[in-house]
C-alpha cells in the first residue's frame, strides 16, 4: 500500500508575528527489501519569534535523525533477508519515544539559558497498512475511516482543557473549553528529560484505501471538532484533495490567527 500525501503550511497573518514557528520534515526510505517507511512530523515552536522557531526546528531535527539511525540499527542487528518492520511495530513505537525523547534533549540543548522556549511534537510512521502515531503538545493527529465516513482524534491532546474534560468539570468543545484549550500541562523542553508516561503512542491497523491521516499543528484546525473535519473529508473528492488543506486553514482562520501546517495522508 502507499499513500498520496500532501503538505500546506502558512505563516500567522498578523504582521507583528515575524515568522512561521511551526517546522516540519517528510521523508521516506526503505531498507533491503523490506516495504517504505514514510514518516511525518510537525513541531509547533513556542516562546515567540526566533526563540519559537528554533525550538521547532531542533525538535524535528532531533526526532529525524534518532529515528532513522534506530530503525536502520534495528535491520543491521536482524537477519535483513527475511525481517520487515511492519511485523514488528511494537519496535516502532519503542523508536517513536526514543526519536521524542531525543527531540526534547535537542530543544533544550539549543535553547538560550535565560529565554523560555518549549514545542510540541507530533509524528506518523506509515509502513504498508500501518501507521504508528506519537505526540507531545496538542498538535493533532486525525483518522478517517472512508467505509464509516467518519474522522476520529488519534492523538493525546495534551492541555488544561482536555483535563477539565476528564475531571468532568465541562464538555469538549464547549466555550469554557477553548478558554484553556491552547494551555499546555506537557511539551517539549519544559524539562532536560521527558519521561515515557509523557509521551503518547498509538498503533493503526488494517488501513485501506481512501482511509486518511489529518496532522498539524494546533492552529490549521482552529474550532473545528472531528464532526466537522469528517464532513470536509466526506464532500472532498480525489480531484479536491490537493486543496482541502487550504479549505481547512480558511476555516481555521475565523476563529484565531496562527501559524498552520498540515499533513493529509490518503492510501491507495
Amino acid at each position: 500500500m502507499d499513500y498520496r500525501i500532501y503538505s500546506e503550511t502558512e505563516k500567522a497573518a498578523d504582521k507583528n508575528h515575524r515568522e512561521n514557528e511551526d517546522s516540519f520534515m517528510y521523508s521516506q526510505f526503505s531498507f533491503m527489501k523490506d516495504k517504505k517507511i514514510q514518516l511525518i512530523v510537525v513541531a509547533d515552536g513556542m516562546g515567540g519569534l526566533s526563540e519559537g522557531r528554533r525550538a521547532s526546528e531542533n525538535a524535528v531535527k532531533g526526532f529525524m535523525n534518532t529515528f532513522y539511525v534506530n530503525v536502520m540499527e534495528q535491520y543491521m542487528s536482524s537477519d535483513m533477508d527475511e525481517f520487515s518492520l511492519k511485523y514488528s511495530i511494537g519496535d516502532i513505537e519503542k523508536i517513536m519515544v526514543k526519536a521524542i525523547q531525543a527531540a526534547n534533549r535537542k530543544v533544550c540543548d539549543g535553547a538560550d539559558e535565560f529565554e523560555a522556549t518549549g514545542s510540541t511534537i507530533s509524528a506518523v510512521c506509515l509502513i504498508d497498512d500501518c501507521a504508528v502515531i506519537a505526540n507531545v503538545g496538542d498538535s493533532p493527529i486525525y483518522l478517517y475511516r472512508k467505509n464509516a465516513k467518519k474522522m476520529k482524534l488519534m492523538s493525546k491532546l495534551q492541555t488544561v482543557a482536555e483535563q477539565a474534560v476528564a475531571a468532568g468539570t465541562y464538555e469538549r468543545y464547549s466555550p469554557e473549553y477553548y478558554r484553556n484549550d491552547h494551555i499546555l500541562y506537557c511539551s517539549l523542553g519544559q524539562y532536560d528529560k521527558i519521561l515515557e508516561d509523557d509521551i503518547y503512542v498509538s498503533s493503526i491497523g488494517n488501513l485501506k484505501s481512501g482511509d486518511a491521516i489529518l496532522t498539524g499543528s494546533d492552529g490549521c484546525f482552529g474550532h473545528m471538532n472531528e464532526k466537522i473535519l469528517g464532513r470536509i473529508m466526506n464532500e472532498c473528492s480525489t480531484q479536491e484533495e490537493g486543496f482541502l488543506l487550504n479549505q481547512i486553514f480558511s476555516l481555521a482562520r475565523m476563529d484565531k490567527d496562527d501559524d498552520q501546517t498540515a499533513f493529509l495522508c490518503i492510501a491507495e
